[in-house]
């Protein structure tokens, strides 16, 4: 049985999703994603993805956000703070493509940065983290990972450590797709 993990650290709760607010048809349209692309490893390639998409990212220092989509006619560019480390800005981009896929009859997106305990997110924003999750971290890879890490005993630390590196995300975002795809317990 895996081991349990503790929660994110305060701020980073955001990203955690009930498990049941994360539909199938997210995890779906991101496999549809990666196929269209033609992403079949790990770490995903969003920029790639992006640039499949005809999404232009710009990158620069930022206080105030950690990316931004905006969609005006033919025209579609992700912005992203390059203050943030290259995991954060990883999925920041996966986030706001997600948008791009999930949201179409909206033209700006902004993720504001905001590490605030207990910031409540509209739904659009959940559905985007969710996207991110299920691009960077594709359920049918992480199945295959964790049922080799289950095989050898019990989940540890370095488990974690080694998901991570694979998939080039947080130590967070891990935890949270991991405790969302029912691998390991939110203690």
């Amino acid at each position: 049985m895996p081991k349990s993990i503790k929660k994110p650290p305060n701020g980073r709760q955001q990203f955690l999703i009930n498990r049941t607010m994360i539909s199938s048809n997210i995890e779906t349209k991101a496999q549809e994603v990666l196929d269209q692309a033609g992403i079949k490893s790990s770490p995903v390639e969003v920029e790639q993805i992006a640039k499949h998409f005809g999404i232009e990212i710009k990158k620069g220092p930022s206080n105030d956000f950690s990316g931004l989509l905006l969609h005006k006619a033919d025209k579609a560019y992700i912005a992203v703070n390059s203050n943030e480390a290259k995991v954060r800005q990883r999925f920041t981009i996966a986030h706001e493509i997600g948008h791009f896929i999930l949201h179409k009859n909206s033209s700006v997106f902004v993720e504001y940065r905001d590490n605030q305990k207990g910031i409540i997110r509209t739904p659009k924003e959940l559905e985007a983290n969710a996207f991110a999750a299920a691009l960077l971290m594709p359920s049918a890879s992480l199945e295959k990972d964790m049922a080799v890490i289950v095989k050898k005993g019990m989940f540890e630390e370095s488990d974690l450590k080694t998901l991570c590196e694979k998939y080039a995300v947080s130590e967070d975002a891990m935890k949270i797709r991991l405790i969302n795809l029912s691998y390991i317990l939110d203690a």
